[in-house]
């Protein structure tokens, strides 16, 4: 599998230069991403018959941000966020349950747009597109993937439907329902690799989260809701744990985390992630 040739997917063209290629901001992390899930995904039960596909899979999760300006979608969301708005889908569909998904972008410019006014952002088709990347997820990667069609076929993948829910799961898990536990269980793998890399990724929190560091106990702390809210299953998350704790994660961790150690977690993490193993 061209791994490069997969990820250069995420690469787009200037607006105003279509000669200009801007450099798909999630690259990197798409492919930490895919090099934890492929670690992990064995040791979950999860076969050698599903990797090839499941990497794929993984490369592409964030294929629907394709065209990211960080600094504008940091922006956008944090405008709505301090004016009272929901910036999370599934709080925006808590918030209005009786929207369709195909309503909830316009809900949110609806909202938004008087704020964004008074920062002299205009709701043009790039914020829209912006608004869209978690706001409706779902069709962000119909399209990207629609529009790169033909990049895809001559890749030779085939994105078959269920990777497609694999890498919606995290936005809309009721995809799931029916499908087979195997692909429930790679959707839940994902979720928890995704958010483990973007929780350890040095450039994504200091571009939108608003972090100062990096912590083990934040990451873990955040991957536990989601075990609360039913969204991956326990043993996944002491199965992360402990590769980590292992330091097979190492050269990974170094990379997001912008370090130059040996050892790129510190003595306190190392007795979280001892303790958090051990638990029942």
């Amino acid at each position: 599998m061209d791994t490069e040739s997969i990820l250069n997917l995420y690469d787009v063209s200037d607006e105003k230069n279509p000669d200009i290629i801007l450099v798909g901001y999630d690259k990197d992390h798409a492919r930490r991403t895919a090099s934890i899930v492929c670690l992990i995904a064995p040791k979950i039960g999860i076969g050698t018959r599903w990797q090839s596909a499941l990497l794929l899979t993984a490369l592409l999760h964030d294929i629907g941000r394709a065209g990211l300006d960080p600094e504008l979608f940091s922006v956008i969301f944090q405008t709505a966020h301090d004016a009272g708005i929901p910036v999370r889908l599934a709080d925006m569909k808590k918030h209005f349950p009786e929207l369709k998904d195909n309503e909830i972008v316009d809900k949110f410019l609806e909202l938004s747009t008087p704020f964004l006014l008074k920062k002299d952002i205009k709701i043009t088709k790039r914020v829209i597109e912006h608004v869209r990347m978690r706001m409706d997820y779902k069709g962000r990667v119909s399209s990207v993937i629609k529009a790169n069609a033909r990049k895809i076929s001559e890749l030779g993948i085939v994105i078959e439907p269920w990777m497609e829910k694999v890498i919606l799961y995290y936005y809309y898990p009721d995809l799931m329902i029916n499908e087979p536990e195997i692909i429930q269980r790679m959707g839940m793998l994902l979720v928890a690799c995704e958010n483990f890399e973007a929780l350890n990724n040095f450039r994504r929190g200091r571009d939108y989260y608003g972090r100062t560091e990096e912590k083990m106990i934040d990451v873990f702390l955040k991957l536990d809701e989601f075990v609360q809210k039913g969204l991956i299953h326990k043993y996944i998350i002491k199965t992360l744990a402990k590769v980590t704790l292992d330091g097979d994660l190492h050269n990974i961790l170094r990379e997001a985390r912008g370090v130059d150690l040996s050892i790129p977690i510190s003595n306190e993490e190392v007795e979280y992630l001892k303790a958090l193993t051990l638990a029942t």
